[in-house]
């Protein structure tokens, strides 16, 4: 059998038989496009939502370890670029190369999951290398169902939405995104404030009120910061992903390159979104935020989870490095 990527045209002679007949999608181990190499291509439609997420579907231990669906090959693993060995759990591929998926689990999300049906019966065409992202979409389905699909995708499976994300963040458009998510966590915080400064300030001590988030500051200066913060917030994303990308290269974990890195920042700040919740919003922004993060980076770039942990907290640990070493400076 010959398997040829449509993408970059990669080419890989496998033997018919160690490929299970059951088995409908290849990964390409040059440029990572997931096809179809045999069968015809399901028909998508827009149908309401279920419970399926944003995910390519899997049969039972099928993951592999870096979030890729690739299936164990006949020998112990299946090479992919780089020489990493994806270690899956079940199943079976060629002897090295393309690394074969099982056909999809009925009742989940085929080939892009809600992208797919984004792109269902509208004619404009989506670069391939963002096509898995909802957001890209939002020309077609209206921006607020494609925000809220890839919120989704990102708060619920962050491992397969960055497995599959790509490194084009300019093409994924994700200025706009995190605009939107930084804006809409700073006004939410306000209003929060705003509430607990009018309804609780007479049962509730002034620290308890600040821990509880309730430091307004007026609509006036929370509208002005809402504008300074919508025309710096893009400054701001290319300078945090550009100091995490640099720690992330210092520990060996930026594989993919910047794009990877500022894709999770982009698009993991949809976190915002749970200011909705009142009190502790904040608090579970953070927290949640934080294994995005973590989560993110680690499928984003394939690299082992300790050293994306020690770069995201590189710049604490030299801080505090700095700090120790100016204190004990004699005065």
């Amino acid at each position: 059998m010959k398997l040829v990527c449509p993408q970059c045209q990669y080419m890989k002679e496998l033997d018919d038989a160690v490929v299970p007949a059951e088995m409908v999608y290849a990964t390409c181990p040059n440029c990572r496009h997931r096809f179809r190499f045999r069968g015809e291509e399901p028909q998508f439609g827009l149908e309401a939502e279920d419970d399926s997420t944003f995910a390519p579907s899997v049969d039972e231990g099928a993951i592999s370890h870096d979030g890729q669906n690739l299936m164990r090959g006949a020998e112990d693993g299946t090479h992919r670029e780089g020489g990493e060995m994806a270690h899956g759990t079940s199943g079976a591929t060629g002897a090295s190369g393309m690394a074969s998926e099982r056909a999809p689990v009925q009742g989940a999300g085929q080939e892009t999951g809600q992208a797919a049906a984004f792109s269902a019966g509208h004619g404009e065409a989506v670069d391939p290398a963002v096509a898995n992202i909802p957001w890209v979409y939002r020309g077609q389905v209206g921006w607020l169902a494609a925000f809220l699909a890839t919120t989704r995708a990102v708060l619920m499976t962050p491992a397969v939405f960055f497995a599959h994300a790509g490194t084009e963040w300019r093409k994924a458009g994700v200025f706009p995104f995190y605009i939107i998510c930084t804006v809409f966590g700073l006004l939410m915080g306000q209003i929060w404030a705003w509430a607990i400064t009018t309804f609780l300030s007479d049962i509730l001590s002034a620290e308890t009120m600040a821990v509880a988030g309730g430091g307004f500051m007026g609509w006036g200066m929370a509208l002005g910061m809402a504008a300074v913060t919508a025309v710096l917030s893009p400054l701001f994303l290319l300078i945090t992903a550009g100091v995490l990308h640099a720690c992330l290269r210092i520990t060996g974990a930026g594989r993919n390159g910047f794009g990877a890195t500022a894709m999770v920042c982009g698009f993991g700040v949809c976190t915002y979104v749970l200011y909705l919740v009142p009190f502790i919003g904040q608090f579970l922004a953070g927290l949640w935020g934080l294994f995005v993060l973590l989560v993110g980076l680690r499928h984003a770039h394939g690299a082992p989870m300790w050293k994306v942990v020690l770069a995201v907290f590189l710049p604490v640990l030299i801080l505090l490095v700095l700090a120790l070493v100016v204190g004990g400076m004699p005065h």
